[in-house]
């Protein structure tokens, strides 16, 4: 019944609008704010005439006048500061102290309320009234600032305060982030009353709901303050700068900026909105675009996944590109700084190669937290555009496609392969592996079995196209287990025979007679000889030097395991076309001068080939050409020799004469505890005629001794240092933000090698690594750990915050401790230099006290921001430990306890929430009753769930829905939201037809008194 009324009270609205429409044009979203205050009103704007008209008293007591009615004569009297304004309506004259004064609209009544011109009486009282067409809103900016705030004691000679004017926003780079906007505004006309401002950026849909509320509650880092100059400011925004979401300022989306003036007597203002602007994709940058990310296959991991890009308009400057998978929950987050720090097992390198880019990544592809890619979690890919001159052109990261994978099911399990004898062929192999689900489709199975170097390129698709020689064919037993040994004339898909030293993975397809289903890979597993004989393994081949012969090969291996049965080893170099024909037998008679004879030595090999070197077919090595590396372990008796697999393929290249550098030492100078704690020396190339500049890496010493020339021309020019050519031997400190190759900063306890990457006009070479060192950092403190907070006496008045924490017991250096609560929203920005810059009054000093530590801290204490404690609201407690000496640099800060939340006294809670169909097949509305007392509520979010998770969300996961998953409502007029198929549930996933679900709507708080959030019932179930 109750959903009858509002949807028949929909219809009356409507009714009433088409009849009053010959004389008057409805324009429900126009939007009027005082002094940077939205202007709730009981009933909508009303354009008549080209003139807005407002409800009567909205408008005067949000001017702070006092206003009368007289009913018989019809007459408006407001009164303000010694001006007198008297309105009659359906009349054009009014009356401003006494004196006639013709309107361009009159007073009137429309819909029983008396509606006044807003540009009229805002000016009568001295206020300025401006209309943004494009947004379509009203600013009034009163003389004093005592607009919507009645009983404000006004004193123009120490208090005036007004907020800036006249915002402009304009793209002015290429960059494609915050840097590319430069903002231009008018200074405050009582500046001398004014503290700073804020330059504050607004994604362009949620600028509508976005208020001074809003924007004096911005986090740190979320805005650019901006000192007071006395003329007009132009602001050139900082690259790192975020919107106020906390986001990424982007290319490709759209923006408003704002202006909040700050009063040395504690008032503030917003100005107007500034025009859209939106960043472009730079036309001659390196940013792609049209990133496409597509479900493919369907293993449930990574190789379902198939990425394509167009390359950008300047590709030339590019070095490579790297896709990375980003879970769409951390998506909004995922910036250039961020796509920089990733580590390189993180994110799959794409090599240029035609217009339009693909990649499909393999089963072992993870996303940036370092997981593995599954079905059913919502991934947002990136592409970033890896600069080959970083000064020149700096990296870049494209927008993100969204795809979510869905599930397989019926696919064929392997659950174990052996190695079961010793023939060599493919009788020593046994596959075992459980049928697929549901047999009634399938008509056999076919087991492959794939060189493990290629295992992650084989799929459904190339598995169709494998010959019938190239498989096992197994016939269904109608059991739920198979255990399969292959024959001796069992061949790979490749068509060679199945042998021992070979690595191979194994694949089991169910053949349907609709759709046939691949199973994910096997283990990597190698045959051998079990009696006698086991291989050298991990080969690995670098390209180290440039002189176009052996010598440029410097191979690597691991020694056999028992070495007592083996006399020596040989190298074989192979050409990369003839790999899969080279076997035990073939390199059993390589004649000598064809292969490299290698000595034990009780230890793993690592040995760079000679200038005579040849491969096994007799051919000098030379540049240009792609080969792969096998290892013999020689027996006594040739007929135990056996044979390692093969490298992977590497092309030596360099048509330069660069050399390394030499002589890398590396020197702990200060205590920063950064990158000017480093000096690094070596000496200069001979000749440095073909050398443009050299770069200097830190490794972390247990990846050096696997770093080679390809990673050291990967590493990102985030994390490297550039070192131009002098003429001289370099000595050289490092910079604060100095990163090693991972991206993580330089830090005191971690040991390190340096290299030195000369970067050549045609090629590059890598020097060889200094000696280990470690930062010692004398000044150093350690981050104090087991931070707790828990709430004490939690349904009482006056409640404490019991915090407790464990230091390590050596307080030589530390001065003091400091207590900083934090919205568990806003803990993602929380590190040294935030902390540090924290106010006084906004943390809570502890004195030295030992080991173990526990401070009580009222529930009056204020957030890290200076915001008082909300109820409802998760915090976290961190504790900063304050160096005495150096503090920014040496001091350490722990990580987050787990969060808290003080009991809510929430805000009236939505008690009636409805849905139902437009008919049409692809929208639907949601239609809520505000309470009856709502003095306290900000605003409402409005939100898609779907019915699967509706029973059990919560309002802690409510609160932590972000803002562009939602919708706003102020809650005046009827509330009704229309949904369609581009809008977006709270997962991010678009509303699709066939779903069933739930609409939400959370409360939220303006803070006042202490009141939380609170979160009503799902509506009725919907389904497009």
């Amino acid at each position: 019944m109750r959903r009858m009324r509002v949807l028949l009270s929909a219809l009356m609205v409507i009714s009433s609008l088409s009849l009053f429409s010959t004389q008057t044009q409805a324009a429900p979203a126009i939007k009027v704010y005082i002094d940077g205050e939205y202007l709730s009103t009981p009933q909508p704007p009303i354009v008549v005439n080209s003139r807005t008209l407002l409800p009567l008293k909205s408008v005067f007591e949000g001017l702070n006048a006092t206003v009368h009615y007289d009913a018989k004569t019809r007459t408006v009297t407001s009164s303000k500061s010694g001006t007198t304004v008297v309105l009659k309506l359906g009349s054009k004259t009014a009356k401003v102290n006494g004196k006639n004064v013709t309107m361009d609209v009159p007073a009137q009544t429309i819909r029983n309320r008396t509606m006044v011109p807003v540009r009229f009486v805002s000016q009568s009282f001295g206020a300025h009234a401006d209309y943004e067409p494009y947004s379509r809103t009203v600013h009034i900016s009163t003389a004093d600032g005592s607009g919507s705030n009645p009983g404000t004691p006004q004193n123009p000679d120490n208090t005036s305060f007004s907020p800036v004017r006249n915002v402009r926003a304009e793209i002015t780079g290429k960059t494609g982030d915050a840097s590319d906007i430069t903002v231009h505004f008018d200074k405050s006309s009582t500046e001398a009353n004014v503290k700073n401002y804020r330059i504050l950026v607004v994604k362009d849909g949620n600028s509508s709901s976005f208020n001074e509320s809003r924007a004096k509650s911005a986090s740190y880092g979320n805005y650019t303050e901006v000192n007071t100059h006395g003329i007009n400011q132009s602001v050139n925004l900082p690259a790192s700068l975020r919107d106020v979401d906390g986001d990424a300022i982007r290319s490709g989306q759209s923006y408003k900026v704002y202006v909040l003036t700050q009063g040395l007597n504690q008032k503030s203002g917003l100005s107007y909105a500034s025009s859209t602007v939106k960043i472009p994709e730079s036309a001659t940058g390196i940013t792609v675009t049209n990133v496409k990310a597509t479900d493919v296959s369907d293993y449930g991991d990574g190789r379902d996944l198939s990425v394509s890009f167009s390359r950008p308009y300047n590709d030339d400057l590019v070095s490579n590109y790297r896709v990375m998978v980003v879970k769409t929950k951390d998506a909004h987050r995922f910036d250039l700084n961020a796509a920089n720090a990733v580590p390189s097992q993180h994110y799959s390198t794409v090599y240029k190669n035609g217009s339009t880019l693909t990649e499909k990544l393999n089963s072992t592809a993870k996303d940036t937290a370092g997981d593995y890619i599954r079905n059913g979690e919502s991934y947002t890919v990136f592409v970033l555009s890896v600069s080959n001159n970083s000064y020149a052109s700096p990296n870049k990261l494209s927008t993100g496609s969204v795809v979510t994978l869905e599930s397989a099911s019926g696919l064929p399990v392997i659950t174990k392969v052996e190695d079961v004898s010793n023939y060599g062929d493919g009788r020593d192999l046994e596959v075992s592996f459980n049928r697929a689900d549901d047999e009634s489709n399938v008509s056999q199975y076919r087991v492959f079995v794939v060189k493990a170097r290629n295992a992650s390129n084989f799929n459904l698709a190339e598995a169709g196209k494998v010959s019938s020689g190239r498989y096992t064919e197994v016939s269904k037993n109608g059991y739920y287990n198979y255990k399969v040994n292959l024959s001796s004339s069992g061949r790979d898909v490749d068509g060679s025979y199945l042998r021992n030293g070979e690595s191979y993975q194994v694949f089991v397809m169910a053949v349907s007679w609709n759709k046939d289903r691949l199973s994910a890979p096997s283990p990597a597993m190698t045959l051998s000889d079990n009696n006698h004989s086991n291989a050298p393994t991990n080969v690995t081949v670098r390209d180290v030097n440039d002189y176009q012969d052996g010598r440029d090969l410097s191979v690597s291996f691991n020694k056999a395991w028992d070495e007592s049965i083996f006399h020596h080893y040989r190298i074989f170099v192979v050409k990369a076309s003839q790999v899969n024909n080279f076997n035990l037998y073939q390199a059993n008679n390589v004649n000598s001068s064809n292969y490299t004879y290698v000595n034990k030595t009780g230890s793993n090999i690592s040995q760079i080939l000679t200038s005579s070197t040849r491969d096994v077919d007799g051919v000098p090595i030379k540049s240009g050409e792609s080969y792969r590396v096998f290892v013999m372990a020689v027996h006594s008796n040739h007929q135990y020799n056996v044979l390692s697999p093969a490298s992977d393929a590497i092309t030596l290249s360099g048509n330069s004469i660069a050399q390394a550098a030499t002589n890398v030492v590396v020197r702990d100078i200060s205590d920063f505890n950064d990158g000017r704690d480093v000096q690094v020396s070596f000496n200069r190339v001979a000749d440095e005629k073909s050398i443009n500049h050299y770069r200097v890496l830190f490794v972390k010493a247990h990846q050096a001794s696997n770093f080679t020339l390809a990673q050291a021309n990967n590493v990102s020019s985030a994390n490297q240092a550039y070192v131009s050519k002098t003429g001289n031997h370099i000595n050289q400190a490092m910079l604060p933000d100095m990163k090693d190759i991972d991206g993580a900063p330089l830090r005191s306890g971690e040991r390190y090698r340096v290299y030195v990457l000369s970067v050549g006009l045609y090629g590059n070479i890598l020097s060889l690594p200094s000696g280990e060192f470690t930062l010692s950092g004398t000044h150093n403190t350690s981050a104090v750990t087991n931070v707790t907070a828990q709430v004490v006496n939690q349904q009482v008045s006056n409640r404490k915050i019991d915090i407790s924490y464990i230091t390590n017991g050596n307080e030589s250096n530390v001065k003091e401790y400091r207590i900083l609560l934090v919205r568990a929203d806003q803990a993602h920005v929380m590190n040294v230099s935030t902390a540090m810059s924290a106010s006084e009054s906004n943390f809570t000093r502890v004195a030295k006290q030992g080991v173990y530590v526990r401070q009580q801290i009222t529930e009056s204490a204020k957030d890290m921001l200076g915001n008082p404690l909300v109820k409802g609201v998760a915090y976290r407690a961190y504790v900063l430990t304050v160096s005495n000496h150096n503090p920014y640099q040496t001091s350490a800060l722990s990580n987050g306890s787990a969060e808290f939340t003080l009991s809510d006294h929430t805000v009236p809670v939505v008690s009636y929430i409805a849905a139902y169909s437009d008919g049409n097949g692809y929208s639907f509305k949601s239609v809520f009753e505000k309470p009856a007392n709502s003095s306290q509520v900000a605003y409402y979010a409005v939100m898609v769930v779907p019915t699967y998770a509706a029973g059990n969300f919560t309002l802690e996961q409510a609160n932590q829905v972000h803002s562009n998953r939602y919708k706003f409502s102020s809650g005046s007029g009827d509330n009704t939201i229309t949904w369609s198929t581009n809008d977006v549930d709270i997962y991010g996933g678009s509303i699709q037809k066939g779903v069933p679900y739930k609409v939400f709507v959370l409360s939220i708080s303006n803070g006042a008194n202490g009141t939380g959030n609170a979160l009503s019932t799902g509506s009725n179930e919907i389904v497009l």
